[in-house]
């Protein structure tokens, strides 16, 4: 080791490594919240916008229905026949959609997947495995 005012000994510069490491992490650390800050305020505003979105979406539907009758008493319907038409449709495709849903949703009890049954199988594959280890 060389003397003189340049040189340190080796506690001196663990300790500046040390401080140089902890400093970095601190900086890292900092970067990171700043980051999740960022982020957290997108996704409200990105939230946001889409509970606006939604909250338009029935306004919309009744627009679409509102022009569809409209557009049938153009044609020469009388405005009960036009609202009576566009209901009925609507309710046939609501129909159609909640026995879709109920078909998908319907309990059918529980029964044990593949993979359930290839785990238990793996499982007691292994179990033999160690008893016939521990057994030599």
């Amino acid at each position: 080791m060389t003397t003189g005012p340049q040189s340190q000994s080796v506690t001196e510069l663990l300790g500046t490594v040390l401080m140089h490491v902890s400093n970095m992490a601190k900086g890292e650390i900092a970067l990171a919240k700043a980051e999740l800050g960022e982020k957290l305020q997108e996704t409200v505003r990105g939230l946001v916008l889409a509970v606006i979105g939604l909250v338009m979406v029935p306004a919309l539907i009744a627009l679409i229905f509102i022009t569809v009758i409209l557009g049938l008493m153009e044609l020469g319907i009388s405005p009960f026949w036009a609202a009576l038409i566009v209901t009925c449709f609507v309710a046939a495709v609501i129909a159609v959609l909640l026995v879709m849903a109920r078909g998908m949703l319907r309990w059918g009890g529980v029964s044990e997947s593949r993979t359930a049954r290839s785990l238990r199988r793996d499982a007691q594959t292994l179990k033999e495995i160690v008893r016939n280890d521990a057994a030599v």
